[in-house]
């Protein structure tokens, strides 16, 4: 998918990114529908990681997951968010069905640094340039 070329708006006080945001010519179609966001903190990302992996291969063909994300705060070193991409949020509550999701939530509990923050959203747009 390619990005809608929408001319700069010179407006005073009018930033380009929320005039390419709320005009026709940047209306897209959907390519994801539902996103799952946690947010944590800890120093064993590479044990979460090793988690998510095998959490993954478990199952192999079964989990509704389109794209995984994993990212780091640039301004607070040690504080990660996990965003996790579903077609729906149907596909997403399926995906937080088997045992091996609830397996997988007690693990990384255990590795994290306090609760996590939960975000379900659902997508309305998602451009790519």
């Amino acid at each position: 998918m390619s990005g809608t070329s929408v001319p700069f708006d010179s407006t005073p006080g009018r930033p380009e990114c929320l005039y390419a945001i709320f005009t026709p010519a940047a209306k897209e179609e959907k390519v994801m529908a539902f996103a799952h966001i946690i947010e944590f903190r800890t120093d064993k990302l590479d044990q979460i990681r090793s988690g998510g992996e095998d959490y993954e291969k478990d199952l192999a063909g079964k989990h509704k997951v389109r794209r995984r994300v994993v990212a780091e705060d640039q301004d607070h070193p040690g504080r990660y968010f996990l965003m996790a991409f579903c077609d729906s949020y149907e596909d997403a509550m399926q995906n937080s069905a088997p045992p091996e999701t609830d397996a997988l939530s007690k693990k990384m509990a255990a590795l994290v640094d306090g609760p996590p923050s939960f975000f379900n959203l659902n997508i309305l747009e998602e451009r790519q340039f």
